[in-house]
């Protein structure tokens, strides 16, 4: 574990209880919605009834704290080590102009003490300026709730223009890349940051401008072999999507994975990357893009 059990959830929840107290009188109530707001659902008979029982010894029955002074978040060297290195990660650039220099500590690993082998090489250039400024525009048209006019290169490689509603931005393991997904008349549009040319913030949108037509679901059925940690690596690699999982018998397991239409050719290039260890059993529609997929590779290696 990198992050000290003095910073769980239990922890931080009282923290904040007995920071209120230092400034006022809590009722039974605001105690409870402390706890609901920033502990899990199930954690108030856990959090409530110790309090209550004075087991804890820093929170009186009468709701009065013992502490004298307002407590204050702590991170082990560990932990610094931790945060020093996500400040050196290269993406950090698309959130903050300089990274905070808070530590003067060794960082806990860098970038060059991975090798990744299932990453395409091409990825993003976080460094470009165009880019880092057109993502910060992204950012902020979603937290501001601007609408956004975007001119970016469609796969013909001609320039379009629109205004759409920001939604969201989302991370590509595989690729390397960001992308932006945009609401424009109830239906998602998505964009590779790379591809936008430049966008601008235009005026506030309502939420009701801001809902999505449901889209198409989908569902494949496959087999897995669990040789060389494929049920491990299947559990994380899918682990953005529903999925039930059963055991047929031993080491072989039958997996329902369910998924939106614009997500197919995410999760064929997933299932691909399993190789022999995972088999497509429904739909036959999905079984004829994988051999198109698989035929196109083949040209591409033929000389």
């Amino acid at each position: 574990m990198i992050f000290n059990e003095i910073n769980n959830v239990y922890y931080l929840t009282v923290s904040k209880i007995i920071n209120r107290l230092l400034k006022r009188r809590l009722t039974d109530r605001e105690i409870i919605d402390i706890i609901k707001e920033t502990a899990f659902s199930e954690s108030f008979i856990q959090i409530y009834q110790p309090i209550k029982e004075e087991k804890w010894q820093l929170i009186t029955k009468d709701i009065e704290t013992v502490i004298k002074n307002p407590i204050k978040p702590y991170l082990t060297e560990l932990e610094k080590r931790w945060l020093k290195s996500i400040f050196m990660d290269r993406r950090i650039k698309l959130f903050c102009d300089e990274p905070p220099k808070f530590f003067n500590i060794k960082p806990l690993y860098q970038e060059e003490d991975f090798y990744y082998f299932d990453i395409k090489k091409n990825g993003d250039n976080y460094n470009d300026e165009k880019y880092i400024k057109n993502f910060r525009k992204l950012l902020k048209g979603i937290s501001k709730k601007k609408k956004l006019m975007i001119k970016s290169l469609n796969r013909g490689k001609r320039i379009t223009e629109i205004e759409i509603i920001p939604n969201k931005i989302e991370y590509s393991y595989k690729d390397d890349k960001f992308r932006f997904l945009g609401i424009k008349d109830g239906k998602e549009k998505i964009f590779n940051i790379s591809n936008i040319i430049e966008c601008e913030l235009t005026k506030l949108y309502e939420d009701t401008e801001g809902e999505i037509k449901p889209l198409e679901q989908r569902k494949i059925i496959v087999d897995l072999i669990d040789a060389r940690d494929a049920l491990e690596r299947a559990m994380l690699h899918f682990s953005d999507f529903k999925k039930i999982t059963e055991k047929i018998e031993e080491k072989k397991y039958k997996m329902e994975i369910y998924y939106e239409s614009i997500d197919e050719t995410e999760v064929l290039i997933r299932i691909l990357s399993f190789g022999p260890m995972l088999r497509v059993r429904y739909p036959k529609r999905f079984i004829l893009l994988i051999k198109e997929r698989l035929k196109k590779q083949k040209k591409l290696w033929t000389f």
